[in-house]
């Protein structure tokens, strides 16, 4: 099984140029034989809470059809953040494209209080089944709990992907947490961030893997479009940048 934590600078208020982006990532990763590739917090709208509602759809909007069809023919994952229309409200949500299947939703579950004015949480968490392998969604802040790893512990995960966006200090903080569950918990960790001005910050990059043991096996760094790929055959990562 290999996994892919993508990277890339999404531009607000340019959907389709965002899903042209998701496209040729994607791509990439089925090119290197992924099983599975995600993306960071809000990366087809960017992250921007304030004009969340602007770009928010359905999850059975007609626009995302392209990820089914290539998560179809290629045989791959694709799970990506989008802000969701939830009755009135909005919730920063994560769409799971998986093949022959109809798609899913993971919605963040534990809002921060600066986005409490413009979401709402989720009410449940959300497994995804990889080659008898349990992985588990989280969505920026919540990753940095302690509980929410618990949980998804508790039901057996393996993996825990956080999407997120995170500027220079919130890296930082990333990267010495992450390690610190992975060897807690003896999970692989994957954390895949964005590029560029978000909302008041600059998101930092840095989308990187750490093994059982809470080594940081492979990254990109701050300003390299990619994906950062673990193959849990050999227990081995690396990156690859690319041109968006």
């Amino acid at each position: 099984m290999k996994l892919a934590a993508a990277q890339l600078q999404s531009k607000s208020g340019d959907i389709q140029g965002n899903i042209s982006k998701h496209i040729k990532l994607t791509k990439v990763a089925v090119e290197h034989n992924c099983d599975l590739i995600f993306f960071p917090e809000l990366s087809l709208s960017n992250y921007e809470a304030e004009n969340a509602c602007d770009s928010a759809i359905s999850v059975d909007d007609q626009n995302l059809q392209v990820f089914q069809t290539l998560s179809d023919e290629n045989n791959i994952i694709i799970c990506l953040g989008i802000p969701v229309k939830k009755d009135k409200a909005l919730q920063i949500g994560q769409v799971i494209f998986q093949p022959q299947q109809a798609r899913s939703l993971y919605a963040k579950q534990i809002l921060h209080e600066d986005e409490l004015p413009y979401f709402v949480a989720g009410e449940q968490s959300v497994y995804i089944g990889c080659d008898n392998n349990i992985l588990a969604p989280a969505i920026c802040y919540e990753s940095m709990l302690m509980p929410h790893v618990e949980q998804a512990v508790s039901a057996d995960a393996n993996f825990y992907l956080a999407s997120v966006a995170k500027n220079k200090e919130g890296v930082e903080r990333g990267y010495v947490h992450y390690a610190k569950i992975a060897k807690q918990f003896g999970i692989t960790v994957m954390m895949s961030n964005g590029l560029g001005p978000a909302d008041n910050f600059v998101s930092f990059g840095c989308s990187a893997i750490w093994d059982e043991q809470g080594n940081c096996l492979a990254s990109l760094d701050e300003k390299q479009s990619g994906i950062v790929v673990f193959d849990k055959a050999n227990n081995t990562a690396y990156s690859t940048s690319i041109d968006l």
